[in-house]
């Protein structure tokens, strides 16, 4: 399998559990899932504001950057934050919220940080055009 495959897969894997687990929790009533959403969301709050590191995005950019676009998962994060607030959960989505905030700054440094690299491998382009 391809790496960028791979990381695809893994990312489908990952917020599928999520997405799961906020379904069959607060639609469906099952009490074991809210908490296994909870848990995840709160994962993701907490370790999201470290992601903002330097070496870390470096790291993301040298395993081929993220899985998905900034698209699929600004829709994803947003979905997320209406179920949590539709369902009463308001406090949760609005640090998820945060989340997304953190995780697209995140993005931007990293493009910011392959702009850098071309304007110094070809000066001879004007990339702020």
């Amino acid at each position: 399998m391809k790496p960028e495959t791979y990381k695809k897969v893994k990312w489908l894997a990952f917020n599928g559990v999520f997405a799961g687990s906020l379904y069959f929790g607060y639609v469906e009533g099952i009490d074991g899932f809210v908490n296994v959403a909870l848990f995840i969301a709160w994962l993701a709050v907490i370790v999201s504001p470290f992601t903002l590191a330097k070496p870390v995005l470096k790291e993301i950019l040298n395993q081929g950057g993220p899985a998905m676009s900034d698209h699929v998962e600004g829709v994803f994060d947003i979905a997320v934050i209406v179920v949590f607030v539709y369902f009463g959960a308001w406090v949760t989505g609005a640090f998820y919220a945060v989340h997304a905030i953190i995780i697209q700054t995140g993005r931007k440094e990293m493009r910011d940080m392959v702009w850098a690299e071309l304007k110094k491998e070809h000066p001879e382009y004007n990339y702020d055009k």
